[in-house]
């Protein structure tokens, strides 16, 4: 059945769309178990306030921590998608640019458990900036 036809279906339609990132981590199914985020951007690369969306979706056996933003230099879509798949310990980070140069970046994520808590803290902001 073609999108848009059932009763339940929303069909977002936009002029231009403005161009996003998005960053998953597959977190298991653990009863009880609370996830909190933390993310850094250096002044410079987000807006005021920051372009920053988060959620959490639930399933059986996990869940997946999803994190959406948008940079000041996130001015159009590069040509092509862009994939990246890595296992954690470092985050590829789209930075924006474009249209024949784009910038990225990378980050090391930290994890700690406190009172059954799991709390990812990410920050991309360049080291010298983090003081």
């Amino acid at each position: 059945m073609p999108t848009g036809t059932r009763r339940s279906d929303y069909v977002l339609e936009a002029k231009q769309i403005k161009p996003t990132a998005f960053i998953l981590f597959a977190i298991p199914a653990v009863s009880g178990l609370r996830i909190k985020g933390n993310i850094g951007f250096h002044v410079d690369d987000i807006g005021v306030p920051p372009d920053v969306s988060f959620g959490l979706m639930t399933f059986p056996l996990h869940g997946v921590l999803w994190l959406a933003y948008s940079t000041k230099t996130m001015l159009q879509w590069p040509p092509s998608t862009h994939f990246s798949h890595y296992d954690g310990y470092t985050v590829p980070i789209f930075m924006g640019g474009g249209p024949k140069e784009w910038r990225f970046a990378a980050a090391d994520p930290t994890y700690r458990l406190e009172n059954n808590e799991l709390i990812i803290d990410l920050n991309f902001a360049p080291p010298e900036s983090q003081q």
